[in-house]
C-alpha cells in the first residue's frame, strides 16, 4: 500500500501521489492457508498489504488486480483437500471484487527457494483452478509464473496444461524470460511480466546510466516481444527500507526518486500502447458484456454456426479453435445460462438439449481475451 499510495498515512506517499497516474493494475499477495491481507491490513516485512483496501478505495475503482498466491510448503495439504474451504473463500472473495483478476498460483514455481515438487505443484494448480471453476468465478484468469531464468524444456516439468493455464508469466530482474516467451508462442498464451525491478538505487548516480542500463533495455524487450507480452507489473518501492529485503541489494526502484527518470517513465507509459486506469479500461479488457454490448457484438466474420435454427446441438466453425478458452451462452437479456471451459479436443459442437427454445447469444472467449460473438435460434 505504501508503494502504490492513495491511502491514509503512512501509505500516502507512493506512486499515485508522486507520479500522478492510476495504474491499470495493482498487485498484492496472499497465501494458502492464511489468506492474509485479503480483508484486513497485514504486514510481513514489506509494508502494509490489504487487497480489500484496494478494492474499496475509489482511486482504484478502475484498476484490475494481480494476486500472488503463496503456497510454499502447502502442496501436500492442498492436494489432500485440507485447504479446500480456504480456496473456496478466496474464489468467493474474488467474485465480489467486480474486477478483472490475474491469479498467480504458486508464483516463481521454478525458483529453488520455493522447493516446489513439479508433480505436486501441477496437482495443486489444477485443484485450485477446478475449485474456482466449480464456484463459477468468471472474473479471474490463472497465471503460471516462472522466475524467468530457465529454458522451455526445464519449465515444462511444472506445466499444468493448456486447459488450466490462461496466461504465462515471469519475473524480470536481470533475466529475460526466454523460456516462457517461447512456450507462450508455442502454446498460444499471453504473457504477464508479473514482477520487474532494476535492482538499483535510482536516487544515486546519473539518471542516464540507470535508464540506459536497465529501463531502455527493459522497454525494448517488451516491444520486441509485444506479440505475446500483454501485461507488465513494475515494483515501485524503496526495497532498502523494508525489513524483509534489507541488505539484499535490491535498492530503491521508485521512479519518483529521480526526477529525470520519473519524467522519462511518464513519457513512456503515456504512449498509446500502454493502458492505464480509466472508465473504459475494463471494457477494453473485455471484462463484462452488458445487454447493449451483446447487441453491439452480434455480428462477426470469423465464426460460423450451423445449422441455424438448431435443435439439440450447436455446430460451430472458427478460424482458430485452438485459441478458444471458454464458450458462454447468454439469453438476449444478458443472463448467462451455460459456461463451458473449452479445449480443441472437445470438438466443434455444444450440447444445448437442456435449454429452452429461444434466441441465444454465443460468446467465444479466446486465450488473448478477445470475445467473438454470434446469435443462434433454438427450435423446440
Amino acid at each position: 500500500m505504501g508503494a502504490i499510495g492513495g491511502f491514509d498515512a503512512p501509505d500516502n506517499d507512493g506512486y499515485y501521489e508522486n507520479v500522478g497516474i492510476v495504474a491499470a493494475g495493482i498487485t498484492f499477495y496472499t497465501s494458502i492457508p492464511k489468506l492474509n491481507g485479503i480483508n484486513e491490513i497485514d504486514n510481513w516485512g514489506s509494508g502494509n498489504s490489504c487487497g480489500g483496501c484496494i478494492v474499496k478505495n475509489p482511486i482504484y475503482k478502475n484498476s484490475s488486480l494481480a494476486i500472488g498466491l503463496y503456497i510454499v510448503n502447502q502442496l501436500d495439504s492442498i492436494n489432500a483437500g485440507h485447504h479446500d474451504k480456504r480456496i473456496d473463500s478466496l474464489a468467493n472473495w474474488i467474485k465480489t471484487t467486480n474486477k478483472p483478476v490475474f491469479l498467480r498460483i504458486g508464483y516463481e514455481f521454478d525458483g529453488e527457494w520455493n522447493s516446489y515438487n513439479p508433480d505436486k505443484y501441477k496437482l495443486s494448480f489444477k485443484r485450485i483452478v477446478d475449485r474456482f471453476r466449480n464456484k463459477s468465478v468468471e472474473n479471474c484468469v490463472f497465471v503460471w509464473q516462472s522466475s524467468g531464468r530457465y529454458d522451455s524444456t526445464y519449465l515444462l516439468k511444472w506445466y499444468p496444461g493448456d486447459d488450466y493455464v490462461d496466461w504465462m508469466g515471469y519475473s524480470h530482474f536481470d533475466n529475460k524470460g526466454d523460456g516462457i516467451l517461447n512456450l507462450a508462442r508455442s502454446h498460444k498464451k499471453p504473457v504477464m511480466i508479473a514482477e520487474s525491478t532494476p535492482k538499483r538505487t535510482l536516487s544515486q548516480g546519473k539518471a542516464k546510466q540507470h535508464w540506459d542500463g536497465w529501463f531502455a533495455p527493459f522497454f525494448k524487450h517488451i516491444y520486441d516481444n509485444s506479440d505475446v507480452i500483454k501485461c507488465v507489473a513494475y515494483i515501485n518501492v524503496n526495497w532498502n527500507a523494508q525489513p524483509i529485503w534489507k541488505n539484499q541489494g535490491w535498492g530503491d526502484s521508485r521512479v519518483e526518486a529521480n526526477d529525470t527518470i520519473k519524467q522519462w517513465w511518464i513519457d513512456e507509459i503515456k504512449k498509446p500502447i500502454w493502458l492505464q486506469a480509466s472508465d473504459t479500461l475494463f471494457k477494453k479488457m473485455n471484462y463484462s458484456l452488458s445487454t447493449t454490448e451483446l447487441e453491439t457484438f452480434l455480428t462477426t466474420t470469423d465464426i460460423k454456426v450451423f445449422p441455424n435454427p438448431v435443435e439439440n446441438e450447436i455446430f460451430f466453425e472458427i478460424l482458430t479453435p485452438e485459441e478458444i478458452k471458454k464458450i458462454e451462452i447468454h439469453t438476449l437479456e444478458g443472463v448467462l445460462v451455460r459456461s463451458i471451459y473449452y479445449t480443441s479436443s472437445k470438438g466443434n459442437k455444444i450440447d444445448v438439449s437442456q435449454l429452452k427454445s429461444g434466441v441465444y447469444v454465443l460468446t467465444f472467449t479466446t486465450t488473448y481475451g478477445q470475445k467473438r460473438i454470434c446469435k443462434v435460434v433454438k427450435n423446440t
